[in-house]
């Protein structure tokens, strides 16, 4: 990753060794790297680039400057690895491999304005995103990534990449565990869980099985509401077959259907509903009349199919 010999460098050789805690000589400024203190050498940095010759020499109150804080979320190692580029063991950017580290980077050149190596930074970001392969979850952690440490620039990028992906059944849990934490990137991977289901559960009975035992046990009911928003919004046609049957669910297989016609909605449903007596239960039914929308259930009877079923449900 890193070559401390290069003739094209400023620094006219490699001075890491005063970066050492064995160092005699005494740093004069100190940069606060997500809450640690890292010390340097003004002059060194001034030599290396003139943003710092600027920062430190040339504005009014920069010999003045002893500490700067980095902005973002920016690990001590990261920043390290910038001051010894700084100090003559220059960066050997295609070698890094790690994204976080890259994106980081990215952060502290924007701040202290080093575009030769952020230039660099932003091909390398790139090609290991159009190289890479990540699962969903995994995009959609990137995404956040990127969001925080405000790369706007690459963001469209990544979102063509979710859109394109293929979500498979062992990717669910990862995706309602983000889904639950109700954070910025919750939106993306809601519609990765759209597609899946829009894709894997064309009938309306399958779809049926999944709210009721996703409607408690893994997802928020504002969620689930929202991905069968998505689902009717993107134009996905399902078979309207009879509500009214048998679901069991088996294992992590959300889809499947098994038994004969029974009672309204399902036993799986049932089963989940009665574990909730005496809970606030106005999310749940907020789900459910979601569904019925979804499914073109006359309106005026999605009231009295609602109520019906918590009746039979929680005081059976």
């Amino acid at each position: 990753m890193l070559v401390c010999s290069n003739p094209h460098f400023k620094m006219a050789a490699d001075l890491t060794n005063f970066l050492l805690p064995s160092s005699r000589l005494p740093t004069d400024v100190t940069f606060m790297v997500s809450g640690k203190e890292v010390g340097a050498h003004k002059s060194f940095l001034a030599t290396a680039h003139p943003a710092f010759d600027q920062m430190f020499f040339e504005a009014e109150a920069g010999a003045r400057v002893t500490r700067v804080k980095v902005e973002g979320e920016v690990s001590e190692h990261t920043f390290n690895l910038f001051l010894r580029h700084m100090y003559g063991c220059k960066i050997e950017v295609e070698e890094v491999a790690e994204f976080s580290t890259l994106a980081e980077l990215h952060n502290i050149t924007s701040q202290f304005g080093h575009e030769e190596l952020g230039k660099e930074v932003k091909e390398r970001l790139r090609r290991l995103l159009n190289m890479e392969t990540r699962g969903p979850s995994a995009l959609v952690e990137l995404n956040m990534l990127l969001a925080k440490l405000n790369m706007e620039w690459l963001l469209p990028a990544v979102e063509e990449k979710a859109k394109a992906i293929e979500v498979e059944e062992e990717d669910l849990d990862g995706l309602f565990a983000i889904i639950n934490q109700d954070g910025p990137q919750t939106k993306m991977a809601e519609e990765m869980v759209a597609r899946f289901l829009g894709k894997h559960c064309p009938i309306t009975r399958q779809l049926a099985a999944f709210v009721a035992t996703k409607s408690s046990e893994a997802l928020p009911a504002g969620a689930l509401a929202r991905i069968l928003h998505s689902i009717n919004r993107d134009g996905v046609e399902l078979e309207n077959k009879d509500i009214n049957v048998k679901v069991a669910m088996k294992g992590d297989d959300h889809c499947k259907e098994e038994g004969e016609d029974s009672r309204r909605m399902t036993d799986a449903g049932t089963e989940e509903f009665q574990k909730e007596k005496g809970k606030d239960i106005s999310g749940q039914k907020e789900t459910i009349m979601s569904f019925l929308a979804f499914t073109n259930f006359p309106e005026n009877m999605r009231i009295k199919m609602v109520e019906t079923f918590f009746e039979q449900a929680i005081w059976a």
